[in-house]
Formats: C-alpha cells, structure tokens, sequence
C-alpha cells in the first residue's frame, strides 16, 4: 500500500517549511528505505518550467529546494538539483531559468551541485508499451545517482488538466526531445500515457509536492490564477500522489489522461482505497471551488464526474502591445506552429497548431492568448 502524507503549512518561512516537509517525508516511511545508503548521491528534481520568479507559483518554490537539500545533507548524502526545462532552449535560456528562479541561489548557499540535464549523458530506454515513440531519452543522472526526489508543484493544465507529481517527470528528459514527443503524441490521451510510462521507469525514491501555493485556471503559467493550498504533501508513488489531488478536485482517475494510462498500464495506484492517507479529509478538505482550464467542462452526472475535452479549441494567438520579440514560443514550438510575418511579428498558423501550449509555457511576458482562437495573424490587446 502506498503512502501519501499532507503537512499543513500556510507560507514559505524557512524555519516552519523545513520542519513540513521534514514531517510530510518521515510520515512515507524511515529515511533509510527512503534515501538509500548514506554517503550516497541523490538527485533533486525541482519544476523549473520556465524563467518565472518565485512569487508567481509557476516553479516550485527555492525554500522547498533548500528544505529537502538540508534533509539530504543531514542525512549524510550528497545533494544535486536538476531539471531541463520547457521548450528548445540555448545554453542563456537555461541559466536564466536558475537565475530567476532563484533556485541556484540557494543550490550555491547550501552547498548543493548544480546539474543541467541537457550537458550529460542520456540512457535510451526502450518503450515497446508505447504506441507513438519507440524509446524514451532519460538524463542518466536518474541511473547514477542512489537516490531521486521529486519536487513538483501544484498547478491545474491546460493541456493536461493537472500538471502533478507524475507529469514533474517529465523534466527528466532533456532537450529537444521533449518536443519531438509533443509532435508524436499531440493529443492527451497518447502524451498521458507517455507521462505515466516515466513514472513507471524512473520510480523516484519520494515525491515532496509544493502546495503551499499553486496556480489554478489556465495553468501551468502565468495565465493560470495563483491559490493558496497551505499544504506539503509527501508521497512513495507520484501516481498515488495525483490520485488522491484528482480526488479533492472532485475528478476521478479516468479523467486525467495521465492516470487513466497508469492505472489500464499497473504503472502506480489509482485505487484510492489502497492509499493510506495521512493528514487529510478527502470529504472535509476537498476542493469544490477550484477553477479547471476554460477548454475543460466538468459534467457532474449522479455521483460521477466526467471530463469532456476541447470543447472549446486551443488556438494560441499573440498579443503584439505585451510581446518581446524574445522568440522563445517561436523557438520552442515543436510544430513550427510560430511563424514570423513580413513586419517580423510572430503569429500562429492554425493549420499547424497541435494544442500543446508549450509557447504559453515559456512565454515570460504574458503574450499569449491561448483562447485567440483561428485567426492566420496575430491580435493586438
């Protein structure tokens, strides 16, 4: 039976952090079974989506970081903190992510290694599972190290409904891959079940969610609307971890793409009866108000909720008075959906718009309107 801990914990001071996720850790299980043997190596893997500060709760949150690399340390481990984020980006984009996030502050302050997945070796691993890609790329820090903690954070999505402890993994693939499969599995369904087939080949050791804050709405970014959940949630199966969010959020496991194929694929549970929890109420703390993506609609019939997808269709489209010219969407769409007009403007073409969202994942500026709709040009605000 899998664990998943909940620690409430109403801000990011370090000291009353520290001590949460201490708690939300320890209550999964002796950090013995947990960290492995002492002396080892343990990779850290935080969300660092994109270059965003901490106040917009799109990246887990630095004291989360700094929290778990001092429960390393003081285990007797070696901490390293990785991530690849969002998007086709260069060797600039990739430190600027660490520098705005404030993440490598606090690596450097605790005497943490900083590892940037896209500068090591990878491992192929064959996927004879998956209809739409024939082997997944995994940064082999994942294979080196003793130990792998995840560190997602709490936001809904809307390509995904919910971007939780399982779809944080994704980060372990480095690059431009994470593109290539965006092109061979542009709907949910397909993405969602290459989402769980990484929980199944990564298994991290634990999984420490920042919910403290989270972003609901239009997540993963700036779009979405941040909300204070109050709580660090620990868990020994990212699936299980996402089950038991699903469940306070009033969905069911079917409905989140990412869950239904770890549950038809035995990938993690999602049998919320075979989930010990711990410090929680699904009745008393559930989330009944919480604002799902506009392209969602949640129908309740009898005591079952359904998901119904794309009923109304994401069309990114540019809003030209907020946007940079930074190129970072126009770079990163991996269906070179982002086409520059003869006055250098950035605009979508419809036609080759896969729904991905990943140019409003890495848009720092707020420049996307994912809701723009079929439109060959870009809008102005």
């Amino acid at each position: 039976m899998s664990t998943v801990s909940f620690e409430r914990c109403k801000d990011y001071d370090r000291g009353r952090l520290y001590d949460a996720v201490s708690s939300a850790l320890e209550a999964t299980g002796p950090l013995e079974r947990i960290l492995g043997k002492k002396g080892g190596s343990v990779i850290i893997k935080p969300n660092m989506m994109a270059a965003h500060p901490p106040h917009e709760h799109v990246c887990t949150h630095p004291e989360v970081v700094r929290a778990v690399i001092r429960i390393v340390k003081d285990y007797g481990s070696r901490p390293l903190v990785g991530d690849s984020p969002a998007g086709l980006i260069g060797k600039w984009d990739i430190d600027n992510v660490w520098k705005v996030s404030e993440i490598e502050q606090v690596v450097k302050e605790e005497g943490a290694e900083k590892v940037v997945f896209e500068r090591h070796e990878i491992r192929k691993i064959p996927t004879p599972y998956l209809d739409k890609l024939d082997e997944h790329l995994i940064t082999e820090y994942v294979f080196e190290c003793d130990a792998v903690i995840n560190l997602p954070k709490w936001k809904t999505h809307t390509y995904m409904i919910m971007s939780g402890a399982a779809k944080n993994l994704f980060g372990f693939v480095p690059g431009k891959w994470k593109g290539e499969i965006h092109c061979r599995a542009p709907f949910p369904e397909d993405f969602g079940k290459i989402i769980a087939s990484l929980s199944h080949i990564i298994k991290p050791c634990t999984s420490i969610m920042d919910a403290v804050y989270g972003l609901e709405g239009d997540g993963p970014s700036t779009a979405g609307k941040i909300r204070k959940f109050g709580w660090i949630i620990a868990g020994d199966d990212p699936i299980s971890i996402d089950t038991v969010i699903a469940r306070l959020m009033g969905l069911e496991w079917r409905d989140i793409p990412v869950l239904k194929a770890a549950g038809e694929n035995n990938w993690g549970e999602v049998d919320i009866d075979k989930v010990q929890l711990k410090g929680i109420s699904l009745q008393q703390d559930s989330l009944n108000d919480i604002l799902f993506p506009k392209k969602v609609v949640i129908k309740n019939l009898e005591r079952f909720t359904r998901m119904i997808y794309a009923p109304t269709r994401v069309y990114p489209s540019i809003i030209q008075d907020k946007c940079k010219r930074c190129l970072k969407c126009y770079k990163s769409c991996p269906a070179k959906a982002l086409q520059l007009d003869d006055n250098k403007q950035l605009y979508v073409d419809p036609k080759k718009c896969i729904e991905c969202c990943c140019c409003y994942e890495v848009c720092i500026s707020k420049a996307i309107d994912l809701y723009g709709g079929n439109k060959q040009c870009a809008t102005s605000s």
